[in-house]
């Protein structure tokens, strides 16, 4: 019989898999579930057949932890740096660290915070594909104010290399 800290381990992960799909990653699987190999390696979150898909393009540890662990001393407080430090190295893979926290209230645990740790390098890596992804948008925004005007010919291949680019 699991114990309350393995549901609510499991509770949290189904929830950052809901999180992950929401997300635009609709294949997204605990690694519990779908890749001992991978869960040994402390990820817990990988796409399903990611050998079809392709990779996250991160590797993601969660955990959850109650105040009330931290005061009864059975855990230590999270040691967040040591967590991400563990998370596997792979080039282009953003390590990541999710954590919720929860505080018992009338006989229940509730949850209080959700955090993400990460490198401040991976942080600012994330905030220039946001930009991009915003110069994306707005390049194809200018082309489709012009399409019209591109013979009927272009028309099929710009959108061919636009759909290429993701827009």
């Amino acid at each position: 019989m699991a114990t309350r800290n393995q549901t609510a381990g499991h509770n949290y992960e189904r929830d950052i898999v809901k999180e992950f799909k929401k997300a635009g990653f609709p294949h997204v699987v605990t690694s519990r579930v779908e890749s001992r190999s991978r869960d040994d390696q402390g990820i817990d979150f990988i796409n399903r057949d990611e050998h079809i898909r392709g990779r996250l393009p991160f590797n993601v540890q969660s955990k959850t932890l109650t105040d009330y662990e931290i005061a009864s001393g059975r855990t230590e407080k999270v040691k967040y740096r040591e967590i991400l430090a563990s998370i596997p190295f792979s080039e282009g893979i953003i390590p990541v660290f999710l954590h919720r926290h929860t505080v018992p209230k009338h006989g229940k645990f509730w949850k209080e915070g959700e955090y993400a740790f990460m490198y401040q390098r991976d942080f600012f890596t994330l905030i220039e594909a946001t930009n991009n992804a915003k110069r994306y948008e707005e390049a194809f925004n200018a082309v489709m104010c012009y399409f019209d005007s591109i013979s009927e010919e272009e028309q099929p291949k710009l959108l061919k290399q636009l759909k290429k680019l993701g827009l």
